[in-house]
């Protein structure tokens, strides 16, 4: 831990596995609360699912409101959308989070995220991996950006970036149609940068 920040680093699976339970006591506890804790960066560990549900369910008791930036690794669970939904990280300007497993997760964040829940809310980075014919998880991230933007909740939002790695997967007209009419509605104002990124196949389709 450093300042306002807890960094805990991998790749060591072991060393992530042993300090995600500190980590989750400490929040829980509120211990962190006392530093004012900003910066929560898990992305380059190997927590296990219960360690991962246990931080996110120690965030939701709202003895860390002053979470800024959080990073995080992998999504096995609806707890981090049950974090966002108990009000307490009103305070989130940065999210950066993944999904290799197809979990179906990252749509019921970001559905979340644009629920106006976290109205500071300035910088999304969003990394997809969907293989053969599962495309759910794609339609489900842009659908819910739409909602988001139609219903005027993700207007503080200033930059977006949505990495998509598919093998075999058609990114598929509609959404993406949807959600750059969502855009052109005039609601999404404060958006400064949006990059939307795919590795397919044969390599990157950038735009």
């Amino acid at each position: 831990m450093s300042g306002n920040s807890v960094w805990l680093l991998g790749p060591g699976i072991n060393s992530a596995e042993s300090a995600a339970p500190t980590i989750d006591e400490a929040l829980e506890g509120g211990r962190l609360s006392a530093v004012s804790l900003r910066t929560l960066n898990l992305a380059e560990t190997a927590m296990r699912e219960v360690d991962m549900t246990a931080v996110f369910t120690a965030l939701s008791t709202g003895r860390t409101p002053h979470v800024e930036t959080l990073s995080i690794p992998e999504l096995y669970s609806e707890a981090f959308a049950s974090a966002i939904d108990s009000g307490h990280l009103s305070d989130l300007r940065e999210v950066a989070l993944v999904d290799r497993h197809q979990t179906g997760e990252v749509g019921i964040v970001t559905r979340s995220l644009m629920s106006g829940r976290t109205p500071s809310l300035r910088t999304l980075d969003l990394e997809i991996t969907a293989y053969d014919s599962e495309q759910g998880e794609m339609n489900d991230v842009l659908g819910a950006l739409a909602e988001g933007y139609r219903a005027g909740s993700a207007g503080t939002l200033e930059d977006l970036n949505l990495f998509f790695e598919t093998t075999g997967v058609p990114l598929l007209p509609g959404p993406l149609r949807e959600f750059g009419n969502a855009l052109g509605s005039g609601r999404g104002s404060s958006l400064r940068r949006l990059s939307l990124s795919r590795l397919v196949d044969m390599g990157w389709d950038r735009g």
